[in-house]
C-alpha cells in the first residue's frame, strides 16, 4: 500500500510540477552561459567540461560545481533535449519524484504508523516547494531530504542488503559534493556514524569504512578528474599549464568577503572586488582565483581575525542570528513535536541517535550562510537538513496520537489535564508536561531570535544591497 501511494503522489505531483515549473530554469553565476556554450561545444566535437565553438574554446567549471557542466549536457545528449537549462527543471522533476516515491515505504518501515506513512510525501512536497526552483542550490536539500531517512533506515533495520544501500546512499553523496562542493559530506559521514553504532568487530567496521571512503571519492577521481584532464589535454598544454594555478576551492576568498555583511570601518563589503583588490594590494599582478591568491587571502583572513577579534565575533554572530531567524518555520516544527517524542516515544533512543546522525550534514549545510552570507541559496542544504527532522517529529508525533485515540488516550488526556495544576506545568513532573514546558520555552526563545535576525538582516540588505530572498521574506510577502 505504501508503495503504491507513494508512486500515486510522486505521479500527480510530477503532472504538477510540469505545470508550475519554469521551462528554462532560472540559473545564476553565468551558469546559463557555461550550460549553453558547453552544448555548443559538444556539438563541434569537444570533450566535456569545454565552452564555446571553433576557434574559441574554453575550458568550463575550473573552480568548483564542475558536476553540473557533466551531467546535465550529457543527459542532455542522450535524451536529446537541446536546452540545458530545460534539462535542469527535468533533472528537478525526476528527483522530486524519486523522492516522493520513497517517502511512504521509509517512514512506514521507521515508525511502524501507516497515518505517519500517508503524510510523509505531503511532508516531503511542502519542503521542496518551500525552497526556491532555481540553480543548484536546492541539489544539496534533495540529498538531506531523501537520503537522511535512508540512513535512518540503516541505523534501526540494517537490513541484509544493508551494505549495498549504505555504499548507494555514499554513491549519491558523492555525486551530490561533485555537484555544489562537500554538500554530501555530511551524508557520507552519517552513514560511517550509522556503521560504528552497528558495533561490529573493529576489523570488519574498519574494512567497511575504508570502502565507503574510497566510494564517496571515486566520483572525483573516476569521473569529474579524468574528464578534467581529457578536456585539459584537448584545450592545449597552454591550457592545461594555466589549469593548475587554480585554486581548487575559492573558500577564503569567499570568507574574506563575508566579513563585510554588516557596516563596518574596515572598508569591507560582501562582493568578489573586496578581496580582489586587497590581494592585488599584498601582490600586485596575482592571477585571481589562483592558488597564490588564495594563499595570500588566506592569510590576510587570518592577520584581520587576530588584529580585530571583535569585528569577528560581531560579524559572525550577526549571521547565526540570522540565519536561525531564516529558518524558523523548520525549527518551529521541530521544537514543537521533538521534545514530545524524544522523552514520550517509546523508541525515544532511536530517534536520539537518528538526531545524532543530523548533525553531520547540518553543520556541513550551515557552514556557507556563515562564510560567506545568509541568502537562500546557501541556506536551502540547511532547509533540507532541518526539514527531515522535522518530518521525523511530525511522523512520530503523528503515531503517538494515533496510539492514544486507539487506546482511549483522548479520554484520559482530558481528565488528566482537569487535575493538572499551573504549577505542576511549570516544574515539568511528569514527561508530558516537561515535553510542553521544553517546547514553550524553545519557541519562545525562536521568536526572540527571529525578531532579532529579522533587524540584523534588513541592516545587512541596506549595507549590501542585496534582496531579501529568505523563506521568512518569502512567506510574509
Amino acid at each position: 500500500m505504501m508503495v503504491f501511494w507513494g508512486l500515486g503522489v510522486a505521479i500527480v505531483t510530477t503532472l504538477v510540477l510540469f505545470v508550475v515549473a519554469p521551462t528554462v530554469w532560472p540559473m545564476s553565476d553565468g551558469r546559463d552561459v557555461a550550460l549553453r556554450a558547453s552544448m555548443v561545444a559538444l556539438g563541434h566535437g569537444s570533450p566535456l567540461l569545454v565552452g564555446g565553438s571553433p576557434g574559441h574554446f574554453y575550458s568550463l567549471g575550473t573552480h568548483d560545481d564542475d558536476g553540473i557542466y557533466v551531467y546535465i549536457p550529457v543527459l542532455s545528449r542522450l535524451l536529446g533535449v537541446a536546452d540545458p537549462l530545460r534539462m535542469m527543471r527535468d533533472f528537478y522533476i525526476a528527483l522530486s519524484f524519486l523522492g516522493i516515491a520513497l517517502y511512504p515505504t521509509i517512514f512506514y518501515r521507521l515508525t511502524g504508523s501507516v497515518l505517519a506513512g500517508l503524510a510523509s510525501p505531503l511532508m516531503f512536497i511542502v519542503c521542496l516547494v518551500s525552497m526556491a526552483m532555481s540553480d543548484i542550490y536546492w541539489i544539496p536539500a534533495w540529498g538531506a531530504l531523501t537520503l537522511l531517512p535512508l540512513v535512518f533506515f540503516l541505523l534501526r533495520d540494517w537490513p541484509r542488503y544493508g551494505l549495498v544501500l549504505a555504499a548507494g546512499i555514499t554513491l549519491v553523496a558523492s555525486v551530490i559534493s561533485s555537484i555544489r562542493s562537500y554538500s554530501g559530506l555530511g551524508i557520507a559521514v552519517a552513514v560511517g556514524i550509522a556503521l560504528l553504532l552497528r558495533r561490529w568487530r573493529w576489523w570488519r567496521v574498519l574494512a567497511v569504512l575504508t570502502t565507503l571512503a574510497c566510494i564517496y571519492a571515486s566520483i572525483d577521481m573516476f569521473v569529474i578528474g579524468p574528464i578534467q584532464a581529457e578536456r585539459d589535454h584537448w584545450l592545449g598544454r597552454a591550457v592545461e599549464a594555466e589549469q593548475r594555478l587554480q585554486a581548487p576551492h575559492t573558500m577564503w576568498h569567499t570568507a574574506y568577503a563575508g566579513l563585510g555583511y554588516l557596516p563596518n570601518r574596515y572598508g569591507l563589503r560582501y562582493g568578489d572586488i573586496v578581496p580582489a583588490e586587497r590581494v592585488q594590494r599584498e601582490a600586485p599582478g596575482t592571477i585571481f582565483l589562483s592558488r597564490r591568491y588564495e594563499t595570500i587571502i588566506r592569510e590576510v583572513y587570518l592577520r584581520f581575525a587576530r588584529d580585530h577579534p571583535f569585528e569577528i565575533v560581531r560579524q559572525y554572530s550577526a549571521k547565526a542570528l540570522v540565519v536561525v531567524a531564516d529558518v524558523a518555520p523548520y525549527l518551529l516544527i521541530v521544537l514543537t513535536t521533538l521534545p514530545a517524542v524524544l522523552l514520550l516515544a517509546p523508541d525515544r533512543r532511536i530517534v536520539r541517535r537518528w538526531c545524532i546522525l543530523a548533525i553531520p550534514a547540518a553543520i556541513g549545510a550551515v557552514l556557507p550562510p556563515l562564510l560567506a552570507v545568509p541568502l537562500l541559496g546557501y541556506e536551502e542544504s540547511l532547509y533540507g537538513v532541518i526539514g527531515v527532522v522535522g518530518i521525523v517529529g511530525l511522523c512520530w508525533a503523528i503515531k503517538l496520537m494515533d496510539a492514544a485515540i486507539r487506546e482511549g488516550g483522548d479520554v484520559r488526556l482530558k481528565v488528566a489535564l482537569r487535575g493538572v495544576s499551573w504549577g505542576a506545568l511549570a516544574h515539568g513532573v511528569t514527561p508530558g508536561w516537561r515535553s510542553v514546558r521544553i517546547s514553550a520555552i524553545a519557541v519562545g526563545l525562536l521568536i526572540a531570535v527571529s525578531v532579532g535576525g529579522d533587524f540584523v538582516r534588513k541592516d545587512a540588505g541596506r549595507w549590501l544591497g542585496t534582496p531579501y530572498d529568505v523563506l521568512m521574506e518569502l512567506i510574509s510577502a
